[in-house]
């Protein structure tokens, strides 16, 4: 039998750890913590459907794998934010958080914080994400009216592993 690695032991100690931590913050969704928005607050009540979290998973620790991924975090809904050239994958070559779920109807922003880099659907996502060109200090968003994955990546940084994942429910 396979021994599970330890991205999937980190993800499913954090989804535990999650669980068990569910009701004890009102909060009002604010900062997430990570230099993203928080959402509505109902974050944490987000169930990830196993055949969308197998999904992520595959795609994201693929080779390349993307060196920044530990399990998908949740947004809620409303307006959440992905940082574009964080740290990752041996330079600012990364999204952060590299994979999220959100409700339907959300919008995601990303929003360049270092280097020339886009957003662009990769292979089988569910979505048709693309922002264009690599380029420099910039922002796309796009709203999420449907359940389903979207896997992207950046064109220049793919090969390092500069992927990302966000996952729609409801």
């Amino acid at each position: 039998m396979k021994r599970p690695g330890r991205r999937r032991v980190l993800a499913a100690t954090g989804a535990a750890l999650a669980a068990g931590l569910a009701g004890c913050s009102g909060g009002d969704g604010g900062d997430g913590g990570d230099g993203t928005d928080g959402g509505d607050g109902g974050s944490s009540d987000i169930e990830i459907p196993a055949e969308a979290e197998s999904r992520v998973e595959d795609y994201l620790t693929a080779d390349p794998a993307a060196d920044n991924y530990d399990g998908i975090t949740a947004m809620g809904s409303g307006s959440v934010t992905v940082d574009v050239g964080a740290r990752g994958n041996g330079g600012n070559f990364a999204y952060a958080p590299v994979a999220i779920v959100v409700e339907s109807g959300t919008t995601v922003e990303w929003d360049w914080v270092a280097g020339n880099h886009n957003v662009l659907a990769a292979e089988g996502s569910d979505f048709d994400l693309d922002s264009g060109s690599a380029r420099r200090d910039d922002s796309y968003e796009f709203t999420f009216d449907s359940a389903g994955v979207g896997t992207y990546y950046c064109t220049p940084h793919q090969s390092v592993g500069m992927k990302g994942a966000v996952v729609v429910v409801g």
